[in-house]
């Protein structure tokens, strides 16, 4: 039945002109690279135009459909032009796209003269960026032809939102103009535009309306930063956002939910944004999901101290339906778990889960656990769905820096005798003990911007991977003096180094095979 309707959006558009929906992303011309070449006409000319402006292209690869929706262009002046509108020109909002490939698209027409002759046009799609050329033929206005040769950049803004000293009057273009409140940058932003929100609170509830927008605090990498911008309330996505569009940086004091539950009841979009940074701590859940139906990357997040009140005599489980890749993450006395939903699948790595969080995998639903400390085991999964437990996962006290409660949240950097962050004074702090998820995570994973020395190998939790992520210990003072060959920082060049550095030339997304790396020098 989707595909019959899809199959009548398709045929009425191309019938009936209908402008294709989709996504829509805004492109300035490079003057410099863009021009249209006039030639022909009773006297036999030939000019060279540039080309000035912006245009909006709609792209919608599921019904092979794309259209120019407005054309703000203009050519270089000339007595020779009947218009310097590149959209009138070419008649581009009028054109039928068709996408040929992943990667170009073909518009055809006609000019709107009172004689018109066929335009055809070719768009290529690169990262951020089309190529455009094109033609009328036959000669059109005068016996001239008009070909294109034009190259556009993706445009896009950045918007400031400050709980403190912003105004939602203002344009939120710069940060002494900025927003007061999330929401408003996300209702003036689009597709590929940036919010950076300062510290401070904001209470709303925030929905990204299906924009793929990145949405960030000051700094994620610093947990201090993040600590301090603080959401309390819902927020919301559409449900049909894809990985571009982020949320980095937050202390969320409220739900993540992965689509709009007035426009899709049922759940059936999940979004595929990707959450990473964020810290949700210390409150209760209710009877509510804390992250329901977000499939896209969850990445160094801390999910910690979260309680569970309702009068249903069965649980909620915290993080439901997140059916993508949850890596390097921090769940702790998270006490209603994680449960993967029938028909889906999750893979946690480089993970830790700790303090009575457990697992549901219910039949039909997958989950896949490698290189993550999970207190308790493979004992603590239930459900007869399929778990492929291993390699490299591990069961034993993480040593954070401190465990929170209802009275204090806690940190959960890892101790080390090499070297801990300490995000309230600031400075590097020296442990008694280190953690056992130090180096313990994904061989095959990068460290990412791990200080040395770094081990060669990524931590597991919140920080692995990080500037604030613990130091390697190796049973000896810290080598003060960083030795060329030297990968994991023990001082030494040996064969150790060489297998991390192979390691990570063998770096793809396949599940890894079991560890291969000899133990560390004494």
């Amino acid at each position: 039945m989707k595909k019959l309707i899809l199959f009548f959006i398709f045929l009425q558009a191309n019938l009936c002109n209908v402008t294709a929906t989709g996504k829509t992303n805004t492109y300035v011309f490079l003057p410099e690279q863009s021009s249209v070449v006039q030639t022909g006409g009773f006297a036999g000319i030939r000019e060279i135009h540039s080309i000035a402006g912006r245009f909006h292209l709609t792209v919608d690869f599921e019904t092979g459909m794309a259209s120019f929706d407005q054309v703000n262009a203009t050519l270089s002046e000339s007595p020779f032009l009947y218009t310097q509108s590149l959209g009138v020109l070419f008649n581009m909002t009028e054109l039928a796209g068709t996408v040929t490939s992943d990667t170009e698209i073909s518009f055809i027409g006609k000019t709107a003269e009172a004689y018109p002759v066929d335009v055809n046009l070719v768009v290529t799609l690169r990262d951020s960026s089309v190529e455009m050329t094109g033609r009328t033929f036959p000669p059109c206005c005068d016996f001239f032809i008009y070909n294109l040769d034009a190259v556009a950049l993706e445009f896009t803004k950045t918007y400031y939102v400050d709980a403190v000293n912003g105004d939602d009057n203002n344009d939120g273009l710069n940060p002494k103009t900025a927003f007061a409140t999330i929401q408003k940058g996300i209702d003036n932003a689009a597709d590929g535009d940036t919010i950076i929100v300062f510290p401070g609170l904001y209470t709303e509830i925030i929905n990204f309306l299906g924009k793929n927008i990145s949405l960030k605090s000051t700094d994620p990498t610093k947990s201090h930063i993040v600590k301090s911008t603080i959401i309390s309330g819902m927020v919301y996505f559409r449900g049909t956002e894809d990985p571009s569009c982020t949320l980095t940086g937050f202390n969320i004091d409220g739900y993540i939910n992965g689509f709009d539950w007035e426009i899709d009841p049922n759940g059936v979009n999940h979004t595929h944004a990707t959450i990473s940074h964020c810290v949700l701590e210390n409150f209760i859940t209710g009877c509510g999901r804390l992250i329901y139906a977000c499939d896209g990357t969850i990445s160094n997040c801390t999910v910690a101290n979260i309680g569970y009140m309702c009068l249903r005599p069965w649980p909620a489980p915290a993080i439901v339906g997140c059916h993508g890749l949850i890596e390097n993450c921090a769940f702790v006395a998270v006490s209603d778990g994680i449960e993967v939903l029938e028909g889906g699948t999750c893979t946690i790595k480089n993970c830790i889960l700790y303090r009575n969080t457990w697992a549901v995998v219910p039949s039909g639903a997958t989950l896949n656990i490698w290189y993550s400390n999970f207190e308790g085991g493979r004992d603590r999964i239930w459900g007869n769905g399929i778990v492929n437990w291993g390699p490299g996962n591990i069961d034993t006290d993480p040593c954070f820096a401190r465990l929170g409660n209802w009275q204090a949240e806690g940190d959960y950097h890892l101790k080390s005798q090499a070297g801990r962050w300490e995000p309230n004074s600031q400075t590097w702090v020296q442990d008694n003990v280190t953690s056992p998820c130090i180096d313990a995570g994904d061989i095959y994973n990068p460290i990412g911007h791990e200080p040395f020395p770094n081990g060669g190998l990524i931590n597991m939790g919140a920080f692995g991977g990080t500037a604030e992520a613990s130091k390697s210990y190796f049973g000896k003072p810290v080598c003060e003096t960083i030795v060329a060959g030297d990968v994991n920082g023990d001082c030494r060049v040996n064969f150790l180094d060489f297998q991390l550095t192979a390691l990570h030339w063998l770096e793809d997304n396949t599940p890894p095979p079991p560890p291969l790396l000899l133990s560390p020098p004494p």
